[in-house]
């Protein structure tokens, strides 16, 4: 699936699928034989948490104040059910229209405004690498992957980090015009142009689609056997690892 296409994300949580709605986008692109047979709570994200708190203030108003705890229970629940009918309606139409009665017109233009913030901001641009190993005399660092930017695991063809102070190998790689892709890669000690120890364990995965929406979640975090980074501010991502 294109993240670019759709900025949705699907999880299992609790054995059920849920929709993450971050965007006026992702609500569009969200077909009616996608939501048939799933109820309010499959759905989350920060568009919709921001559409349903709208529909629960306006039922909240239409309704007359009482003060007996059953009434006000039943009150809330009444409130509760309309409030999921008024949302499932909402994203069943799928069209603009219908959506921007769903909030005051501050609040939608403030919802577009940091849509496309959100949308332009997460992007991959560039990728660098940090990894520390202990190495002696001789050792190199270098990473091999399935692309031929790490030598589709040809090690004459690796991509060559750099030693820094404290034994943190390094290295930047640029992406231009959207050619990121998915791979596999591993940190590979050389020594004497051949290898000497593979990092072990399964190979890192890099899957664009899940780091972005991971990355809207949380800026820094863990994925895969790695930790990474998010810089908004020139697209970069820093994925960090030790030597295991």
């Amino acid at each position: 699936m294109n993240a670019n296409k759709i900025n949705k994300g699907k999880k299992k949580d609790e054995n059920q699928e849920k929709l993450f709605i971050n965007s006026l986008t992702d609500l569009l692109n969200i077909s009616l034989n996608e939501i048939n047979n799933l109820k309010i709570e499959n759905f989350s994200g920060i568009y919709f948490d921001k559409l349903y708190e709208e529909a629960i203030k306006s039922e909240t108003q239409t309704e007359t104040e009482e003060s007996s705890p059953t009434k006000k229970l039943k009150r809330k629940k009444s409130i509760k059910h309309k409030s999921n009918k008024k949302i499932q309606k909402l994203i069943k139409s799928n069209s603009i229209d219908s959506k921007k009665q769903y909030a005051e017109e501050d609040d939608y233009e403030y919802i577009r405004t940091n849509e496309q913030k959100i949308n332009n901001e997460i992007k991959i641009n560039r990728i660098a690498f940090s990894i520390q190993y202990n190495s002696i005399y001789g050792e190199e660092v270098v990473i091999l992957g399935s692309t031929a930017k790490f030598g589709i695991w040809n090690l004459n063809k690796c991509f060559h980090l750099k030693w820094n102070e404290g034994n943190i190998w390094t290295g930047k790689m640029l992406f231009e015009n959207g050619d990121i892709q998915n791979f596999e890669f591993k940190f590979v000690v050389v020594e004497k142009e051949k290898i000497k120890y593979w990092e072990s364990g399964e190979n890192n995965i890099f899957n664009h689609e899940e780091l972005i929406n991971n990355i809207r979640k949380n800026k820094i975090g863990s994925y895969s056997k790695y930790k990474y980074e998010y810089n908004e501010k020139n697209n970069s991502l820093l994925i960090k690892s030790n030597w295991h």
